[in-house]
């Protein structure tokens, strides 16, 4: 299920630009007013910037940054920055088990290549069925989150950050640097989980008072 954002033609208009991406930043696509008008094949060149011109003239240009641990969608009209659309709820529940479902394929992956290959480096520290045992459980978890449990989302984060402070643990007693970039991963990662508390309770609310058609 790709991640969506949308973006407000005019000041008050109905949001017309959307710009959307699967898994691993693939299959970007650009489209104005329903319409696919550019499709970009990697997070490279979503990052480099491209530029597309309307056929009343009008250009178009989308950009990913970086804005400190976290990336954001830009998108410009003739130069001057269109105002993104406010991310619902749905939408941000779907970036928490997004980021969750990434977790466990990554690490059912690599525990699953490090098996099967029986790679020495890393077998040496533990990495290979356990690995791929807890790409499992997060793929259980997410599940359970992509249906609303508020239990199974607690577990993830819990999981996930007990995790990543061994790890860093670890980093740091083998060696002196610090591991910047796996730190900002990991940071980048738990604040997209975080998300998904937020907007669970945001959907049950609406569902509480939804309106019910009488028979």
């Amino acid at each position: 299920m790709p991640v969506v954002k949308q973006f407000y033609w005019d000041q008050e208009g109905p949001a017309l630009l959307e710009v959307s991406w699967g898994i691993f930043w693939r299959n970007i696509k650009v489209k104005f007013d329903g319409v696919v008008i550019l499709s970009l094949d990697n997070k490279a060149a979503l990052e480099e910037g491209r530029e597309v011109s309307l056929t009343d003239g009008t250009i178009i240009k989308v950009q990913l940054v970086q804005e400190s641990l976290n990336f954001k969608i830009l998108a410009f009209k003739n130069g001057q920055p269109l105002q993104e659309k406010d991310t619902g709820p749905a939408e941000k529940l779907k970036i928490a088990y997004g980021a969750i479902f990434f977790v466990a394929i990554m690490g059912m992956s690599f525990g699953l290549i490090v098996e099967l290959f029986q790679i020495k480096a890393f077998l040496d520290f533990g990495i290979g069925w356990l690995t791929f045992v807890y790409g499992l459980v997060f793929l259980i978890l997410g599940i359970f989150v992509k249906k609303r449990s508020l239990i199974a989302l607690v577990l993830a984060v819990t999981l996930f950050v007990v995790d990543a402070l061994y790890t860093i643990a670890f980093a740091l007693k083998v060696s002196t640097n610090i591991p910047v970039v796996p730190i900002v991963v990991r940071v980048l990662f738990t604040f997209q989980m975080i998300q998904g508390f937020g907007a669970i309770l945001a959907l049950k609310e609406q569902e509480k008072v939804r309106p019910t058609l009488k028979q």
